[in-house]
């Protein structure tokens, strides 16, 4: 969800969060340098949504997207699945499209989706 919240920033509030944040690395597989970090983040919010493949635990992936009430960002939904059962491209077919679903039913609650 971290991602998905950091990508939706202005650049410049982004920028202030980077240059504050230490990262650390749990797995091999996670993201610890800041220019690798901003390209993902780039693409999370490109593609409004985001995958952190085992990276804060080996065997554990987690998919996150944004809740918006029209333009207001109210925060993130996210699901954490366990890599054996469910590889990346499942997940993008299975799960993501019912995670967007889910985001659309709460921004309909607090008022209507993004615009």
């Amino acid at each position: 969800m971290g991602r998905v919240l950091i990508a939706q920033l202005s650049k410049a509030e982004q920028e202030s969060f980077l240059e504050r944040v230490q990262l650390k690395r749990y797995t091999e597989h996670t993201v610890a340098d800041l220019d690798a970090l901003r390209r993902e983040l780039d693409t999370v919010r490109e593609q409004g949504w985001s995958l952190v493949n085992q990276e804060l635990d080996e065997g554990l992936r987690g998919l996150a997207v944004p809740v918006y009430r029209k333009n207001q960002l109210l925060g993130a939904l996210n699901i954490s699945v366990q890599a054996g059962r469910n590889n990346p491209e499942a997940i993008n077919q299975t799960l993501l499209p019912k995670l967007r679903e889910a985001a659309a039913a709460i921004a309909d609650d607090f008022g209507g989706r993004l615009a």
